[in-house]
């Protein structure tokens, strides 16, 4: 199971979620608001101009550097043993054992994507990836409450109408 913030519950599942809407909201500030929105458990680990990428919060503190150090420490020690008793050596396969765990955990991850469409005039905002209840609901209700594409954010300075003089 997909460890999720379930709190005293343990794991909960995920939900698979894919969605892409327009809106005439600027990109930056679709960005800005779904990294704000307040879910228990969210961190963001990942962002760039035009994407986001969410997880939940890291409460294991057994990860890629803890796994590294104790597969070291085995080498080292079947490298000592072997110095002792020659067929010891076959024992050197068992430093990869600290990082099974990490290949079999799965964590949930939701990326979303806003891009302009200069051609259209809107922004286009792509969510896809598992996510946990909460998220599910707070970032399907931000969703919901973007404006369409044709309707001018208040957040949004209207496009400049053209000149008939220049023409």
């Amino acid at each position: 199971m997909n460890r999720t913030p379930g709190g005293s519950r343990g794991a909960e599942p995920t939900i698979p979620y894919q969605v892409s809407r327009r809106t005439s909201r600027d990109p930056a500030r679709v960005l800005a608001d779904i990294a704000s929105l307040q879910v228990p458990g969210m961190e963001v680990v990942a962002r760039g101009s035009t994407h986001l990428v969410l997880a939940p919060e890291r409460p294991s503190r057994y990860g890629a550097g803890r796994a590294v150090a104790l597969g070291a420490a085995i080498t080292l020690g079947v490298l000592v043993a072997a110095a002792a008793s020659v067929p010891l050596i076959a024992l050197l396969p068992a430093a990869l054992l600290p990082g099974v765990p990490l290949l079999l955990r799965q964590e949930p991850r939701l990326g979303v994507g806003v891009l302009d469409d200069p051609d259209a005039g809107d922004t286009v905002v792509t969510v896809a990836g598992d996510m946990w209840s909460a998220l599910a609901v707070a970032l399907h209700s931000y969703l919901s409450s973007l404006p369409s594409p044709r309707t001018i954010d208040a957040g949004t300075a209207p496009a400049p109408a053209p000149d008939p003089a220049a023409s």
